[in-house]
């Protein structure tokens, strides 16, 4: 077969890419199926990338699927005194869309030289539980 169109290289417009979602062709993985994401390559992670990713992160998070994903658990009003305990035991770092996409923006304002750093790494579940 043809080798697939795709739009998930740097430089790719908000128009292309719309385009090739409503074309089903777009952030193909190589394998045929469609996947998602641009295919690793040995480029650095540019600011473009940075872009691309936080498009993508945007419009999940715009789906009916995606609501319990959009802010990160709220463990000590929902009851959940032993989450973090729990993720912790098990090596897990929650992260919601909300905090992906804020990284994501912090990290293009760096390569961008816009100032600031990239965010720090999410604290672990054990900090959270003792920070509470």
């Amino acid at each position: 077969p043809p080798p697939r169109e795709t739009f998930c290289e740097p430089g790719a417009s908000d128009a292309e890419e719309e385009a090739a979602d409503e074309r089903g062709n777009g952030h193909g993985n190589g394998n045929g199926n469609g996947g998602g994401g641009f295919s690793a390559s040995k480029t650095a992670f540019t600011a473009e990338h940075a872009r691309w990713c936080i498009r993508t992160v945007k419009k999940l998070a715009k789906g009916s699927a995606a609501e319990a994903f959009r802010a990160p658990v709220d463990w000590v009003r929902l009851g959940l005194p032993d989450y973090p305990i729990v993720l912790a035991e098990r090596g897990c770092v929650p992260m919601d869309l909300g905090t992906i996409t804020a990284n994501l923006e912090a990290t293009q304002r760096a390569l961008e030289g816009g100032g600031g750093a990239a965010p720090p790494p999410p604290p672990t579940p054990a900090a959270a539980a003792a920070a509470a």
